[in-house]
């Protein structure tokens, strides 16, 4: 067999020209075939954010379909890098021309490159987003290695999108027939290669795919007109390059049966179901010109194509009911009446050598408008429906069914029933919890749900509820003061001034004290909770004069008292005592004072390091007890009874102040 092919690279003038023709016999018209492709591409496809949807076009011609797609990514991307693999530089400047018309092109960065597939995939290592290879495959040297350069150009969520002759077009299948009747060597190797072949490289490989079919008539008058360029030239682009009158001739027997649809080119449910009545009835045509091998099969194929059209379509229309679906306006294609013109014989019953013209009824494809529907800005297609894009960065989820977010960051379930999260979710936001984060609030004790609204337990304040404003309870003091002799001088709640003569050696102190710790509710993330009594002391000073302090000192507690291990328990006990020496005159005053404060601090947990933290609690405010409670030292000789010379008898005329040196506690 004659080598098939090599007119784009070896007869450039004679492949454009070619091209233009083959294009202007589809009775569709070339603009509505390249439109057609806007249905085929994907709706959305993924690319990292922020980033230019990367496009690649291998063998894009003219750009017309290339434009199509184009703009049916701009509907959802907001800019596109588009790179163009084209050899002819005469298809480039058209490409150019038609880029520079349309203005709704400017959000594309356009890079052209003058090359073959072959040249282009040497030296060039980059991903696309999207990569497309329209009726170019027939073209190319090596079928097998082009499609796996673009797959392995392709990035994780892209798609590739390969359109050629369908394998089970009547064309297709008249190229198979050619091959077996005088092919000799590998097919692959020239340019009959159809879909059937680029299916079967996917499927070796184990790769997913979906598959669509566009309907095109073709006027092929022409190719049997003798001395006609025009019909020659047309059949040198006709897919393989050399069909010949042969293919011609075979076409004719064909070209009036309509080719195989897909849903996406039927405009109604009445469209699906008439292409389905012409396809059954051209099967036994079909199956006697050797077309058809398995005409039951066939009739299976046509019904389940026809029946996933009319489901397609009245899918469509269940979809458009829905809420939240926008529509756009598109074409498709349909057929239309109207008078025609021809030319008949005059006289009776027709006879008669006059010729006259007259008018009949005929039928024409053509477009026709289609409402397209589609979500609207702000939603996604998913689960058949239209659902709500979350449009808050805390929600943990990109769909917002039923504009609602289904969960918030920073959610670790629950603890103890309790929620562990530090976000509500509410419609489409997420609102701050009171929670275990730096830029929350621990809110304990007390309650809270979203941060703003914490209320503190009874004894707590601040805006984290930090700050203890509870004081622990004296229950009952005693002080003994006690001299060399043995005896004391007590001090108590009842006795708060008592007067004496003992010189002080020792001054011990036993003092009770309560405290009753709240029970508060603990947050999922509290571990911990520790307040009691963190202090507890007696403080003496030596007064003379009434205000002047002679010397002062303090009693602690007996018990290890702190704000990291306060006592649990309810009550304690303090006791403890402290020699002492006193430079102590008639009249001065030992005042004593106990007080006491809580402190404490509670443990939480940090759910995103998994790590426990304590925070301290600020001490509370001094509870006094005894405050002013004083001996008072008298060191005058008491009076008593006698003779009345020895009453009178006083001795020296002044009193003597008796001092004793000494320090206090």
């Amino acid at each position: 067999m004659a080598k098939i092919g090599r007119l784009i690279k070896h007869s450039g003038e004679r492949y454009l020209a070619g091209f233009r023709l083959f294009a202007a016999a589809y009775e569709r018209g070339k603009e509505i075939y390249d439109r057609s492709y806007e249905s085929k591409v994907p709706d959305s496809i993924l690319c990292d954010p922020g980033a230019d949807l990367r496009v690649l076009g291998i063998g894009s011609g003219s750009g017309g379909i290339d434009c199509v797609i184009l703009k049916k990514l701009l509907q959802r991307h907001n800019s596109v890098y588009n790179r163009v693999i084209e050899p002819s530089e005469d298809m480039i400047k058209q490409y150019k021309a038609l880029v520079w018309e349309d203005r709704s092109l400017s959000a594309v960065k356009f890079d052209w490159r003058q090359q073959t597939a072959e040249q282009y995939f040497q030296t060039n290592e980059n991903t696309f987003n999207l990569i497309h290879a329209i009726r170019v495959l027939y073209n190319v040297e090596d079928h097998d290695a082009t499609l796996r350069n673009m797959w392995e150009q392709l990035a994780d969520g892209g798609y590739m999108m390969v359109a050629m002759q369908s394998d089970k077009s009547d064309m297709g299948k008249l190229w198979y027939k050619l091959w077996d009747e005088f092919g000799q060597g590998d097919r692959l190797k020239t340019e009959l290669r159809t879909s059937g072949d680029v299916r079967q490289w996917l499927d070796m490989r184990g790769i997913s795919y979906v598959t669509s079919v566009n309907a095109m008539n073709m006027n092929v008058t022409e190719c049997f007109q003798d001395n006609s360029k025009e019909g020659n030239t047309r059949v040198s682009t006709m897919g393989p390059g050399v069909l010949l009158k042969l293919c011609c001739l075979m076409m004719l027997l064909t070209a009036e049966l309509p080719t195989q649809v897909t849903a996406n080119t039927f405009c109604t449910v009445d469209q699906a179901n008439g292409w389905r009545t012409a396809q059954l009835a051209l099967v036994d045509v079909n199956s006697l010109l050797g077309i058809v091998s398995d005409p039951d099969a066939e009739r299976a194929r046509i019904n389940a194509e026809a029946d996933a059209a009319v489901a397609a379509l009245e899918a469509e229309a269940a979809f458009s009911q829905q809420p939240n679906v926008c529509t756009g306006e598109t074409t498709c294609p349909c057929t239309e009446s109207y008078s025609e013109q021809y030319e008949t014989n005059c006289g009776i019953f027709g006879t008669g050598w006059a010729a006259c013209t007259a008018y009949r009824t005929s039928y024409r494809e053509t477009t026709c408008p289609k409402t397209t529907y589609f979500c609207c800005s702000g939603y996604e297609y998913t689960q058949s429906r239209c659902i709500r894009i979350c449009t808050d960065p805390l929600c943990n989820s990109h769909l917002c069914d039923n504009d609602q977010c289904p969960g918030c960051v920073h959610d670790y379930g629950t603890y103890n029933g309790k929620p562990a999260r530090a976000y509500d979710a509410s419609g489409m936001n997420c609102y701050q919890r009171c929670s275990w984060r730096s830029d929350s609030n621990l809110c304990f004790p007390g309650t809270c749900e979203r941060i703003g609204s914490c209320s503190c337990t009874s004894g707590f304040s601040g805006s984290s509820c930090t700050t203890i404003d509870s004081t622990p309870t004296f229950t009952h003091w005693l002080g003994k003061l006690h001299d060399n002799s043995g005896g004391t001088a007590d001090l108590d709640q009842n006795n708060q001034e008592v007067w004496t003569n003992k010189i002080p050696t020792r001054l011990d102190f036993e003092w009770f004290l309560s405290y009753t710790r709240p029970n508060p509710d603990f947050h999922s993330y509290i571990r911990a909770f520790k307040v009691g009594i963190m202090e507890s002391k007696v403080s003496c000073s030596q007064k003379r004069n009434t205000y002047q302090v002679v010397t002062g000192g303090t009693i602690n507690c007996d018990m290890a008292l702190s704000n990291s291990n306060p006592p649990l328990d309810s009550a304690i006990q303090c006791t403890n005592d402290q020699a002492t020496s006193l430079n102590i005159i008639h009249g001065d005053e030992i005042e004593v004072e106990i007080s006491a404060k809580l402190g404490g601090y509670f443990t939480y947990h940090d759910f995103d390091t998994g790590q426990n933290h304590n925070r301290y609690f600020t001490d509370g405010p001094y509870q006094r007890a005894a405050s002013g409670a004083k001996w008072m030292y008298d060191s005058t000789t008491p009076t008593h009874s006698g003779t009345f010379a020895q009453m009178l008898d006083v001795g020296d005329p002044f009193t003597k102040q008796v001092e004793h040196q000494g320090m206090l506690c």
